[in-house]
């Protein structure tokens, strides 16, 4: 096929795919009712967003997406804890993410967006023109206003584009518009099967109560959308190699540690620019800075089982002083979902915990688990011994030879003779 004819195709179908995007955005998205009034329209859901299925479609080197910012219902202590009204972004027709969805593609691929703004306020896009980061280039939609925008993925790395609805910078929102956010990967050109690393983002919500110790009101800090102890349970082999992305869109800084490991820094950013370093500038850790705004790659393997954790180190950001129930007023704290953490039981025993020592004294915020499998065969069962044709249990009979007791294994049967 011509260049030329490929620039043809190329144009036909980004054409075709803007205008399913559209068709597909007058249906009714998940998590509401069609045929009632939008005063009475359910608000939907916010999914929690594990960043494994990009979003979009890739064809002959260009990358089609359609998104929306509309508002949802955000439950980061899991769907019978404190739900929070954000605004967040979706692909249209499906639920609200958070994180939004994921832009991944190869470095040299052409990234075209139509972004449509369903919140009843103006929207500032960040990251999704040719420049990336808090400083980049902006996008500004009115109610209801839809723009198409397109950018060539040029640098592999750790990037994000975001949204506001206030006049608070990037780093600075706090509550309606906290979680408008989601990841972009660039992997290196020519890729076609991207590598099975994780990418976890890191928001927060709060707001400030000048009467508190703390200054805060209600707080709450999330990885991918939940607070622990509902965050994600990473299952691994022993032995595993394991890749992380990590992305900060708090305005505080993280150092992120990990119990039990070293791992391996691999490249590092602060939304604008990207460092991926060669091999001989790759350092171990256990604790690596995330600052606000800031990406890191890293790697590593657990060689050993059980179970393990990946926090950030700063005691209040995993603390009660960053989870919303009980509340200020002594109220109960909400009921942990099995579906979140696990199974039946095992929701149990985490709401035992959770209760048995009162608020003050439970993590929540930016926490991981980790679990790691053991790779080891299972032990042998013991070596039974031949049995006679007429079968029985064997026995132990204590013989005396020479002045010495043997001890002489029998047949039940033939012993009882």
């Amino acid at each position: 096929m011509s260049p030329r004819s490929r620039s043809i195709r190329s144009l036909v179908t980004a054409i075709t795919l803007s205008a399913a995007c559209r068709s597909v955005a007058d249906e009714p998205a998940a998590g509401s009712r069609a045929g009632t009034s939008a005063g009475a329209q359910t608000i939907p859901r916010i999914a929690a967003n594990d960043n494994r299925r990009p979003a979009g479609w890739l064809q002959d080197g260009v990358l089609t997406v359609c998104l929306e910012a509309r508002e949802g219902m955000w439950y980061p202590e899991g769907p019978d804890g404190v739900g929070l009204a954000v605004a967040a972004f979706a692909e249209p027709g499906k639920q609200p993410q958070n994180p939004g969805p994921l832009i991944r593609v190869p470095a040299g691929t052409e990234v075209r967006l139509t972004v449509r703004n369903a919140l009843a306020k103006p929207l500032t896009v960040l990251g999704l023109g040719q420049q990336r980061g808090p400083g980049s280039d902006s996008l500004r939609l009115a109610p209801g206003a839809e723009r198409a925008v397109k950018f060539v993925a040029t640098t592999p790395g750790t990037w994000y584009y975001t949204g506001s609805t206030t006049r608070a910078p990037v780093l600075g929102r706090s509550t309606e518009d906290s979680q408008l956010q989601g990841a972009i990967l660039v992997d290196r050109p020519g890729t076609i099967s991207p590598p099975p690393d994780r990418v976890f983002v890191v928001s927060w919500w709060f707001t400030l109560d000048s009467t508190s110790a703390s200054g805060l009101g209600r707080a709450t800090l999330a990885i991918n959308g939940r607070s622990w102890p509902h965050t994600e349970r990473i299952d691994a082999l022993q032995g595993d190699s394991l890749r992380w992305r990590w992305i900060n869109l708090t305005g505080l800084a993280h150092p992120m540690h990990l119990h039990g490991f070293y791992f391996r820094v691999d490249g590092k950013g602060d939304g604008t620019s990207y460092v991926g370093y060669a091999p001989r500038e790759r350092r171990r850790a256990v604790t690596e800075v995330l600052p606000p705004g800031g990406t890191m790659a890293l790697a590593w393997s657990p060689d050993r089982p059980g179970n393990w954790i990946f926090h950030c180190h700063f005691a209040g950001h995993i603390s009660h002083l960053v989870r919303l129930g009980p509340d200020s007023t002594g109220g109960a704290a909400p009921r942990l979902a099995a579906s979140i953490i696990g199974d039946a039981d095992q929701g149990a025993r985490h709401a035992r915990h959770a209760t048995s020592a009162g608020p003050m004294y439970q993590m929540a915020g930016l926490v991981l688990e980790i679990r790691v499998a053991s790779i080891a065969p299972p032990p042998a069962p013991p070596a039974n011994p031949r049995r006679s044709k007429g079968g029985g249990r064997p026995l132990l009979r204590v013989r005396k030879t020479g002045g010495r007791s043997v001890a002489v294994l029998m047949n039940s049967r033939r012993a009882s003779r």
